[in-house]
């Protein structure tokens, strides 16, 4: 039974994953190692992972590069336990560990000390959120565990929704859970943020919502927050390992982190003592930061320090290292060979004896050319590409004579000076956009030569900026609602918002307008859809953020069934409580109260607190608002005469009044049974009959 598995991430962008099944594993580049990995960056056998006492163990096996776990170096022959989402780098390879627990579906006991409680309470149900200090890196996992209390008198079905957090790093083992009165059921919900550059670091706020699955009006909803921890790695690789002289090499760099990642190149000669190799290298650039999933290449030139005129091919090895400058401090090396193929054969030696005769003969002549001015610098080839992503590194390569010095221009904005061998260069088109000038000026003190080349960067085509204001906005009022937009290049702009609050409209690529409106939904969405000359497209998705109106009771209030004192009464709200106000009547002295479920009824304004981020006048007019009962001023009497042995007992009430009227018997001598109608309901208080008090959440 595999107790781990272990996914290897490869420089060209493979991935393997192997199961980890037995007490004891080694690994490295043999085939005698339980899983061989095919690369010269890493030890024949280089570590081992063993189970002991259910952990899981691993060890350095001494190898020659060293072992990184999550940055940090092994000691060799040192055991270290893994937990589970370590990041652990040999060589040129990632690899991620596992453990088999890595996906609970059911809650995992965790201390009090360490568990975060959150508990938000609804009217009939009540939600609890138990989880432990959310901080991952892309890969590993953790969990939280959802408590759902259900406090009404019926058995209800919840269903459990999480926000917040791409819908790929989320599992949750129950989306429903059905629990019945007075009793609590749990879901485990899972967090595992993929191992992709797009993971971004930092914190994400989690929402997770609980609604009945019938009720769409009552949910809960609370927020969790998650922390994403950054992960670093890269990739390099060499297009060509053999170069003759005048042949740069090129080497392409990945990060293929979720961060920003500064990369340092170096060469180094296997058999050099004291920096006294052969060979000498010219490298523009040394040092380069490349952004997530960011993919550049570097390129050098190579050559003898002492050139030979005569003799066969040699072949000269050397290294490349790269190092990442972050705290694991992470270096890879590959190897390179320089090819030295001298102009003349051997027997070309005797060939320059005899010139040096002829050259004896050609002294003055040759004095007189020293003497003679140096020639003026010329740029026999200027090179660079026509069009270029923005982002991408521009490379320029260019073959120049007689000069000292180089300097290119961008825009007119010097981007670099070299020295004259130097025959290429790479510049950062991250700021750049459009048709770009790049000049290269060569000189040599006297003289100075120029060559023009013309690249187009191309910006992405995407949403740069929108926004709604202000946040949160206020359900059910009339109010003002602010839109800002940017989308560059955009040839044309259309608004969509839902429930036709506002547009569709067309507008222009950026701006800002504002619009009157009275919003109903608290699920309001605005969509920009934007389209640019190229017939490309792009789009963006911006949720609201809403709040209702508030108003606090003083003491008990009525709630009746229509605006007016002469409506039924069907509710009372004690005071100090929050109601949910939805609506006015025409005059603006009743307000409509939301209460349980789909059921409102109506306040009178007197005696209600409102929060000061709104004005009742700007709620809506209730234009469909039922009328109250026209007050009866002369109620007719109801005469009821039951007869009690040789008494008649006559009992008198208001037919249909509101208030409770005093019955006081009467005694005649004449009691007859005929007389007598059906018995009189019970007089009390209608406030009594009335629906049960709601109780309102904040």
């Amino acid at each position: 039974m595999a107790y781990g598995r272990l996914d290897v991430f490869f420089p060209d962008g493979i991935i393997k994953s192997f199961s980890l099944n037995d007490d004891n594993i080694s690994i490295g580049r043999s085939p005698g190692n339980n899983i061989p990995l095919e690369t010269d960056t890493i030890s024949r056998y280089h570590m081992s992972f063993s189970r002991r006492d259910g952990e899981t163990i691993i060890t350095d096996l001494d190898s020659a590069n060293g072992t990184f776990v999550d940055g940090a170096r092994l000691n060799h022959n040192t055991p270290r336990i893994l937990h589970g989402g370590e990041e652990i780098l040999i060589g040129e390879l990632i690899l991620l560990y596992h453990d088999v627990d890595e996906n609970p579906t059911r809650p995992v006991d965790v201390p009090e000390e360490q568990t975060r409680h959150i508990e938000a309470v609804e009217a009939r149900f009540s939600v609890t959120v138990e989880a432990p200090e959310l901080a991952i890196s892309p890969g590993a996992h953790t969990a939280a565990r959802v408590l759902v209390a259900n406090q009404g008198e019926e058995s209800q079905r919840y269903v459990i929704e999480i926000s917040g957090v791409p819908k790929d790093w989320v599992r949750i083992d129950r989306p429903e859970v059905e629990v019945r009165p007075g009793e609590t059921e749990d879901a485990m919900v899972s967090f595992k943020p993929l191992r992709r550059p797009e993971s971004t670091p930092g914190e994400y706020a989690v929402r997770v919502l609980v609604r009945p699955k019938n009720q769409l009006e009552q949910q809960v909803s609370t927020e969790v927050p998650l922390h994403i921890l950054a992960y670093s790695g890269f990739g390099m690789a060499l297009e060509s390992r053999k170069m003759r002289a005048g042949q740069p090499f090129r080497l392409h760099l990945h990060n293929q982190g979720s961060g920003p990642l500064t990369l340092s190149l170096s060469t180094r000669e296997p058999n050099a003592i004291d920096g006294s190799g052969t060979l000498k290298f010219n490298i523009p650039t040394t040092q380069i930061t490349l952004a997530p999933g960011q993919r550049t290449v570097l390129a050098g030139q190579p050559s003898l320090r002492r050139s030979r005129l005569t003799g066969g091919a040699e072949q000269h090895s050397y290294d490349l290292l790269v190092r990442s400058n972050d705290p694991s401090g992470f270096l890879v090396s590959t190897r390179a060979y320089f090819i030295d193929q001298p102009s003349l054969p051997r027997w070309g030696l005797f060939a320059v004896v005899g010139g040096l005769v002829a050259i004896a003969a050609f002294a003055a002549v040759l004095l007189l050319l020293v003497l003679t001015p140096p020639p003026a610098p010329e740029i026999q080839n200027f090179t660079a590409p026509a069009m270029i992503e923005q982002g991408q590194p521009l490379l320029v390569n260019w073959t120049a004579c007689n000069a000292n010095n180089i300097t290119l221009q961008v825009n007119g904005t010097p981007a670099g000076t070299f020295n004259g061998d130097t025959t290429s260069a790479s510049l950062n088109t991250g700021e750049l956009e459009g048709a770009v000038n790049v000049v290269l000026v060569a000189g040599n003190g006297r003289a100075t030569a120029i060559a023009t080349a013309v690249v187009y960067v191309d910006a992405p085509f995407t949403v740069a900026n929108f926004m709604v204001a202000p946040q949160p906005l206020m359900l059910y009022v009339e109010q003002p609602i602010t839109v800002s937009w940017n989308v560059p290049n955009a040839t044309s702009v259309r608004l969509v918002a839902s429930d036709d609050v506002i547009g569709p409209i067309d507008l222009s690529s950026q701006g800002e307008q504002t619009f009157t409106a009275i919003i109903h939904n608290p699920n309001l969405t605005l969509q920009i859809m934007a389209a640019n000359a190229a017939g490309e497209t792009v789009q963006s998705l911006l949720t609201a953020q809403t709040v209702s109106p508030i108003c606090l009771t003083a003491e008990q209030t009525l709630v009746y069934d229509a605006p007016g004192t002469t409506a039924n009464v069907i509710s009372t709200v004690p005071g100090g409580q929050q109601i949910i106000v939805s609506a006015r009547d025409a005059m603006g002295t009743w307000l409509r109260a939301e209460l349980v479920g789909s059921v409102h009824g109506w306040v009178q304004r007197i005696g209600l607190e409102c929060s000061p981020n709104f004005s009742p006048d700007d709620l809506i007019v209730d234009a469909n608002a039922p009328l109250p009962p026209t007050a009866t001023s002369t109620p007719t009497p109801v005469i009821a005469t039951p007869t009690i042995g040789n008494f008649a007992l006559t009992a008198t009430m208001m037919a249909r009044s509101r208030t409770p009227v005093a019955v006081t018997p009467q005694i005649t001598a004449t009691p007859t049974r005929a007389e007598l109608n059906e018995p009189p309901a019970p007089v009390g208080s209608l406030l009594e009959q009335a629906a049960p008090t709601p109780t309102f959440a904040g």
